[in-house]
């Protein structure tokens, strides 16, 4: 898990899977924000296209907060954007946790979710 950005600014939180992918890989890694938050977008993308979809998913305490997988299409190496129409806020207590749910091949996948 990493973190890029300035303080007062829009962050990204990267979720990294190396290798090969194989599904399911239940996230085991959490982020805990350092001071409260709230996330806006996500995304992924993949560095070795796989055969077919592969999909994400972002957790909060276990719970998923996207209204959608994120998903990478069969011959892409990016997902779609998945906008969060309510921000999603998290405290100092919460945690996120990133899923991977569907692989057909591929590798080294990295999930963004931005927050401010």
């Amino acid at each position: 898990v990493g973190v890029a950005g300035g303080l007062g600014a829009t962050r990204v939180l990267t979720g990294n899977f190396s290798g090969s992918l194989a599904a399911p890989k239940v996230g085991t890694s959490r982020w805990y924000p350092p001071a409260s938050v709230s996330i806006s977008r996500v995304w992924a993308s993949i560095g070795e296209i796989a055969a077919g979809d592969t999909s994400f998913n972002v957790l909060k305490n276990g719970v998923s907060i996207l209204p959608s997988a994120v998903s990478i299409g069969s011959g892409d190496y990016r997902s779609y954007d998945v906008t969060l129409g309510t921000p999603v806020s998290l405290s100092t207590s919460d945690y996120l946790t990133v899923s991977l749910t569907v692989a057909n091949g591929g590798a080294n996948a990295v999930v963004f979710v931005e927050y401010a």
